[in-house]
């Protein structure tokens, strides 16, 4: 399983990188630019992505791949300290998005990338 994780925060990209090390490949993208540039490039199982980034947010990055690269399948975890109604209710329309608050604990996490893979029957 092929894993990109949209991230700003470099103390994140730590704590995502300690809690999947050898379990699964990723790459890190700084922001929804690069990341929409990587899906471009490359073919990922799941994309791990924060909302609030520099240039275009999580929610605008999820959009551009639902419409703009027509990409309905590829399942997508928010992982965002900032999930009011309004932004779940928003991510909630976007078909295969799951969403998890911050701060997420290394359990949660794993048990939540398992269970997309279940769900989404992703290998």
């Amino acid at each position: 399983m092929k894993i990109m994780i949209v991230e700003d925060d470099e103390t994140m990209r730590d704590i995502y990188q300690q809690f999947l090390d050898n379990d699964y490949t990723y790459d890190f993208c700084q922001d929804a630019f690069s990341a929409l540039n990587q899906l471009m490039k490359d073919k990922y199982d799941l994309i791990i992505t924060d909302l609030q980034m520099p240039y275009k947010t999580g929610s605008e990055m999820i959009e551009f791949i639902r419409d703009g690269l027509d990409n309905q399948d590829l399942p997508i975890l928010v992982i965002s300290g900032f999930l009011d109604e309004e932004t779940t209710r928003q991510l909630k329309t976007f078909r295969h998005v799951k969403i998890l608050p911050k701060p997420v604990k290394k359990a949660l996490l794993k048990e939540s990338i398992v269970k997309i893979m279940q769900e989404f029957k992703v290998s």
